[in-house]
């Protein structure tokens, strides 16, 4: 259970730092806050259907036992 809490907590950590990573080059490479923000946002939702998917399985996971 609590590798399963662990991986959960790394890829939502990994998922932010993605989107900041890419936050920040769009600002550094166009001088605008948003180059594309319906991007940006269609990614911010795909990365958010993955973690609760992530998190239903978790679930699922911990009511089997």
């Amino acid at each position: 259970m609590l590798s399963l809490t662990k991986h959960f907590l790394q890829t939502r950590i990994d998922l932010d730092a993605q989107i900041r990573q890419q936050f920040e080059e769009g600002v550094t490479t166009y001088g605008k806050v948003f180059k594309h923000p319906f991007g940006i946002h269609r990614q911010i939702e795909q990365q958010n259907a993955q973690l609760t998917r992530c998190l239903q399985q978790f679930a699922a996971r911990l009511l089997d036992r």
